[in-house]
């Protein structure tokens, strides 16, 4: 999984696009893993929620949609919760400091993930 991430955000720093289809079979196996009830309403409210923000407001690319829901169904809600938001912190941070208006996002949730599941 990490290596996986890893890929998909250095491709996601160069180009600002990755190709999403590669992280497909791994949310596939995650899904037939983890599919208790807590991971399927985390994945159905932050697949609404990622809809809006990338087709509606424009403010999220469409690759990150299967990271995100590859990261709910690999981990603990806990986990997934807390990745997010530490990724959210690190990319508004960058965006404060920064004078660039987008960034690759896929990136700081991997660092965020990575972060948190090597803390707790």
């Amino acid at each position: 999984m990490a290596v996986v991430l890893l890929f998909l955000s250095l491709e996601d720093c160069e180009s600002q696009t990755i190709h999403s289809y590669l992280i497909i079979p791994l949310l596939l196996y995650a899904i037939h893993q983890h599919h208790d009830q807590s991971h399927i309403f985390l994945a159905l409210l932050i697949g609404l929620i990622a809809y809006y923000l990338v087709y509606i407001r424009r403010a999220l690319g469409s690759g990150d949609i299967p990271v995100l829901l590859t990261l709910i169904f690999s981990t603990t809600t806990y986990v997934f919760v807390l990745g997010l938001l530490l990724g959210c912190c690190l990319a508004t941070l960058f965006l404060a400091l920064s004078s660039q208006k987008r960034l690759p996002f896929v990136p700081f949730l991997t660092v965020g993930w990575l972060l948190i599941g090597v803390l707790i």
